[in-house]
């Protein structure tokens, strides 16, 4: 499996430096391992968020809105948010997909 690993000609050479140029791989293995250990821990504290293949407007209109309906707010208000979306954002941006929130 090694074998298939190649040397990243821009890496930084280290101390771990063999004849057959690994060190490109310890770092890209030690960058992984970190995102790996990050990703795991905003999954334990309940930030992670998985990319969603969903519109923004679908996002919008199916959850968003909705939570936001008359008792929660005066009738007036909800009603400026949905003209607002209908005739402002979701014509221009609504058809962008992906989390809702950035991690």
């Amino acid at each position: 499996m090694c074998a298939r690993l190649r040397r990243d000609p821009d890496a930084t050479p280290t101390p771990a430096t063999r004849a057959g140029g690994t060190s490109a791989v310890v770092a890209t293995k030690r960058a992984a391992e970190r995102a790996l250990t990050e990703i795991a821990a905003s999954v334990v504290q309940g930030a992670y968020v998985r990319m969603s293949t969903r519109t923004l407007a679908e996002y919008l209109r199916a959850e968003w809105l909705p939570a936001t309906t008359p008792p929660r707010v005066r009738y007036e208000s909800w009603d400026d948010r949905r003209r607002n979306l209908k005739n402002h954002v979701i014509g221009r941006i609504g058809g962008v997909s992906g989390s809702p929130r950035s991690s």
